[in-house]
């Protein structure tokens, strides 16, 4: 009896690589099996079919999120595969089209080149999905419920606060290291290392003054700049980046960004833009 293994993308991948290497002889052949083109009932009863039709301890039925089902055997051959629609048929009622749009059969000795396009096209779409959740889980961190007391307290905790803070969005260690020098001594700053800590650590800190890294590890800067404005509509945002590009300032001011630094970028050009901050000024009156 072949074992039958569920959401098995990651197995098929190794598989298939195995059969067309010829490394796994317990699994030479493979038959693909579009599930897509079956209902649910015949998709969900066709692997312990399969498994009791080929009868093969060694062998393995993969069964993937996205409804294809892989079928590895050494006691496959393409007349087991030609007998297959009629077994379809004769055991689920099901009659397939004339043209064979169901099935494939492959092996390790004449099909090599199709095995690397369906080992290729499996990853892509590993990586595909991989990207979607990736997007999913950034879109989640910007949506991401906010404390309501940090945000309704930003305006009183910045004019209760006789210094003025600045705070750092930047994930470069190189480029932080660089900003910190250019604002010693005389501003205190906060570092945040990725978008998402520096969304939680902007309603933490009520910062005067921000210095935000376009190309973030996780969500790009210009999403943070969105939700920072959305946060606090008098936000002070300074865009870093080493791209200069018009098109790219300019996405950044209309998104609310005050300024923008391209790096690398030089002490003075830093400070300019925290006097140009109205909070600066506020500070210096009060002192």
């Amino acid at each position: 009896m072949l074992s039958i293994s569920l959401k098995a993308q990651d197995d098929l991948i190794e598989m298939l690589t195995a059969v067309k290497t010829g490394s796994n002889a317990d699994g030479s052949c493979c038959l693909h099996i579009r599930g897509l083109a079956l209902g649910d009932r015949l998709y969900s009863q066709l692997p312990p079919l399969l498994s009791k039709w080929i009868g093969d301890p060694l062998g393995k039925i993969l069964v993937c999120e996205d409804r294809d089902i892989f079928v590895f055997s050494s006691l496959l051959n393409p007349k087991f595969h030609t007998r297959f629609k009629d077994m379809l048929f004769a055991q689920l009622g099901y009659e397939p089209k004339a043209e064979n749009t169901i099935t494939v059969f492959y092996d390790n000795q004449t099909n090599t080149s199709a095995l690397d396009a369906l080992i290729k096209s499996k990853l892509e779409k590993k990586q595909a999905e991989e990207a979607l959740k990736e997007e999913k889980r950034k879109i989640a961190a910007i949506n991401a419920q906010v404390n309501a007391g940090l945000l309704a307290s930003l305006s009183s905790r910045r004019s209760m606060r006789k210094n003025i803070q600045i705070q750092v969005i930047e994930d470069d260690p190189f480029s932080r290291r660089m900003i910190n020098l250019a604002l010693n001594p005389e501003f205190e700053a906060a570092f945040s290392e990725t978008g998402v800590t520096g969304l939680q650590d902007y309603l933490a800190v009520a910062p005067d003054v921000v210095f935000l890294d376009i190309n973030l590890p996780d969500i790009s800067g210009h999403e943070v700049l969105k939700k920072i404005m959305k946060f606090d509509p008098d936000a002070h945002v300074v865009i870093l980046s080493g791209n200069g590009h018009a098109e790219n300032v300019l996405a950044s001011i209309n998104e609310g960004a005050k300024g923008f630094v391209g790096k690398p970028f030089a002490r003075e050009k830093v400070r300019q833009f925290i006097h140009k901050a109205p909070r600066y000024w506020e500070k210096k009156k009060e002192i």
